[in-house]
């Protein structure tokens, strides 16, 4: 087969006398079969559409892009405190057998550095929206949020100082060659997807 021709017998020529919905549907194809040249030969010949947004649009995407991945970064955190948590209630029922309480013990210290994880995320979270001048409590987060709201509550009960998070790391022999996660770490990232976001429309 010619070079110039793809897969589907379409020539170079052709590209842009498609219709929309040609075009379309040969990319549908081409993605069905992993065909990633002709992919690229369809977008580069696709005529393109002039559109106009606000030149907020970059600050807007690059604000929501943050707070999403702050919000499932607390999410995933929340989960796992939750699930150590009951692991370590778990483990209280056979304290009598060898290994229990020390089974519990070490769930116990699992949770707390999940809560402190989580605190420094809700920390940074809040730092975040009052850098961007938003309010947290009024955003649009729907029915996982108020869980969240809760375990955070809890989290704020149960979590370490962070020497204390250092002591246990010893402790367990786990390493601390990259230092204990701050508040201040997550918020530079956080920032970062903003500016890059704000960086790409402008």
């Amino acid at each position: 087969m010619s070079t110039n021709v793809s897969r589907n017998g379409v020539g170079p020529h052709l590209y842009k006398q498609l219709t929309p919905e040609e075009r379309y549907r040969l990319m549908l194809a081409a993605v069905a079969r992993g065909d990633e040249a002709e992919q690229e030969r369809i977008m580069q010949n696709a005529p393109g559409i002039p559109f106009q947004v606000a030149d907020t649009v970059g600050h807007a995407l690059g604000t929501e892009r943050a707070i999403t991945w702050l919000r499932i970064e607390r999410l995933e955190l929340a989960v796992h405190l939750l699930h150590a948590i009951g692991l370590s209630a778990d483990w209280e029922v056979p304290l009598r057998e060898k290994n229990g309480r020390a089974q519990a013990d070490r769930m116990y210290d699992i949770a707390r550095t999940f809560a402190f994880l989580l605190t420094v995320h809700t920390e940074a979270a809040r730092r975040f929206y009052e850098e961007c001048g938003i309010d947290g409590a009024k955003l649009p987060l729907g029915p996982p949020h108020s869980m969240l709201v809760q375990v955070e509550e809890q989290a704020g009960h149960l979590a370490p100082t962070a020497d204390e998070v250092a002591a246990m790391l010893r402790e367990r022999r786990a390493t601390e060659s990259q230092g204990l996660l701050t508040a201040e770490t997550v918020l530079a990232t956080a920032r970062a997807l903003r500016e890059k976001c704000i960086e790409d429309w402008s």
